[in-house]
Order: C-alpha cells, then structure tokens, then sequence
C-alpha cells in the first residue's frame, strides 16, 4: 500500500529507435524508456534524454551513426519550438551526426511508443502487487523495471545539460509560423529550412529557408552579417556584389535580349559566388504579399544578380509571406 499511496510523481521519456543492421537489410527497431525524477518535460529533458538513447544506440551499433530522422508530435513546449530548431544546428558537433525532426499532424500523433510507456508501468506494477518491489522514487521505479530497455536520467544531469545550452538558447530567436511547420532540417550553421510537409510523406514540399540566430551572435562558423533595420524592402537599381546569405530575402534581376526583369527569391544555398534561390510569387497588386508556389521554382545565379537584400518578412497562419512595403518586381 505505500508504493500505492506514494506521492512522488516520476517521467517516462519513451523512444523507439528504427534502423537497419545493413544496407538493404530488414527494418530493425529498440524500444526505449527513460527514467528520470526530473518533472519539468521541457526541451532540456528531451536533449537530455535524446542525448542518452543515442550514445546506447551507437554502443550497439556495429557501425557509426551517420544521420537521425526524428519523429514527434507537435508539442510546443518539448519539441516544436525555436529552441529545438537551434539544437538541429549543432546536432553534428553535439552527437557525431546530422539530424531532421519531422511532427506528426495535430491529434495523430499516437503511435508505437505510447504502448512502450504502458509497457514499462504495467511491468513495475505486477512488481509491486508481487510484493517483490516497494516503489517510491524514480530510482527504485528504475529499478524494478530494469529487465526492460529503460535507461535512468537524473534531475541533476539535465539541469547541467541546461547550464551548457542556455548561452546557444539566448540567441536563437522565434521563426513566425512555427505552429504550422511539420518539418525542420539545418541547412547552415544559423539557419534551418522548414515545410509544412514531411518529404516522407508528400515527396519533396516546398521549404523556407530561416535563420534562427540573432543578428548579434556568433556560431562556430561565422558570424551573422545585420540587416540595417531601416533598410527599405524595395530595390535600388545597383548592380554591387551583395553577400547574401541562406535564409536572407533577396532581389534578383534577370536580364534578357527583350526584358529586364527582377525577382524575389530566398537563398537556399551559397557556393562562392553562386547562390541557390527559390523564387516566391506575388499575391496581391501592391505586391506585398508573397508565397511559394506549389511547383518549387529554384534556380542557381550569380551574386552579381542579386540587387539588395530585404527585410525579412512575417508569415501568416496560411503560409504566406507578409512585407511592410511594396517589393518592385517585374514578374
């Protein structure tokens, strides 16, 4: 009756890992179920946590991890947030690999791992009608539990964990439209391109580039050029070279033997002096409103091309793309 009436209250953190031994081989899996005293379920724990399942996975790996492809619902407070897009950015020096995080549709997000955390309760459980275990801590629920695949995380652990990653938090900032993402991937080292799609499941979506570092901070590549805040979102007819970006908002103009004329593009990737852009369609006649059409229209150019770089523009909840002023193009 003690361990009934006992008041603490513990987390299960729960985890199944997929993977396959060989190339081509079958699909294998591990089940996974962290145990921790720490009641906080915030995005440290899940770094915390993640941080421990992959360290054991690779332990019985016979080969090295080299990319994770990550599965989750869409809660705010562990997963989809700026703070684990910033995580995405230093997945590689944190973890020895690359990673995506990819969320389930709102209200579909059970699945396998729910049975995993009945699974780990229901064990601990007949322990305890048993008589062979009294439980009143994480500890000891660890404890009776540990013919499973579970793994014990301190409260201590993760609040040093915390301790390392709040100077990387503070310069992350809030991507607009975060609440209809359902796909994250890093494509730089300040900067993360998300759809509203998994490419798992709709093939290839179209994807926005954003950076998700301030202005002012640096990360172990280079350090982030600032846009002058009062800096108009319309273009002046310069032909200087500009240097944009991944993720930045740029002008582009396209000059041909009958025509002259100027785009609106985001940068996706940057090789020297060339520049991979998607280019956006207006909206509307003032031309403040932009999106990305249906059928992804990238293109590589010359950074001579590029005529300024733009404000960065807010996002509505029907993924468009929203600038205080009139962009001048020409399409």
């Amino acid at each position: 009756m003690s361990a009934h009436w006992c008041a603490e209250q513990i987390t299960i953190f729960t985890v199944i890992v997929f993977y396959r031994p060989e190339v081509g081989s079958e699909l294998q899996h591990e089940s996974y179920g962290i145990v921790s005293d720490e009641m906080h379920h915030d995005i440290c724990s899940v770094y915390t946590f993640n941080r421990h399942i992959l360290q054991h996975v690779q332990h019985k790996l016979p080969w090295t991890i080299q990319h994770v492809h990550y599965w989750s619902d869409g809660a705010g407070s562990q997963f989809k947030n700026r703070y684990n897009f910033t995580n995405l950015l230093y997945h590689q020096s944190d973890f020895g690999c690359t990673a995506d995080w990819n969320f389930f549709a709102t209200s579909h997000g059970k699945g396998p791992v729910d049975g995993v955390g009945g699974q780990v309760k229901r064990s601990v459980w007949r322990a305890v009608l048993k008589g062979t275990v009294v439980v009143n801590d994480a500890v000891e629920f660890y404890h009776a539990a540990e013919r499973l695949n579970v793994l014990f995380v301190s409260q201590g652990v993760i609040k040093e964990a915390a301790a390392q990653l709040v100077e990387r938090w503070n310069n992350s900032k809030t991507l607009p439209g975060t609440h209809s993402f359902h796909y994250a991937k890093p494509v730089s080292t300040e900067a993360v391109a998300c759809g509203r799609n998994s490419p798992f499941t709709t093939g290839q979506p179209a994807l926005a580039i954003h950076s998700i570092v301030k202005e002012s901070a640096t990360t172990s590549a280079h350090v982030i050029a600032p846009i002058p805040a009062d800096r108009p979102a319309t273009c002046t007819p310069t032909c200087t070279c500009i240097d944009a970006v991944p993720g930045n908002f740029v002008m582009v103009k396209y000059d041909t033997k009958k025509s002259k004329n100027v785009f609106l593009g985001q940068v996706v990737a940057r090789d020297e002096a060339d520049l991979e852009i998607t280019l956006l369609r207006s909206k509307d006649s003032d031309h403040k409103i932009f999106v990305f059409p249906a059928n992804e229209d990238k293109a590589w150019i010359d950074d001579q091309q590029v005529q300024e770089i733009v404000d960065t523009p807010k996002m509505d909840s029907r993924g468009r793309y929203i600038f205080n002023h009139g962009i001048a193009v020409t399409e």
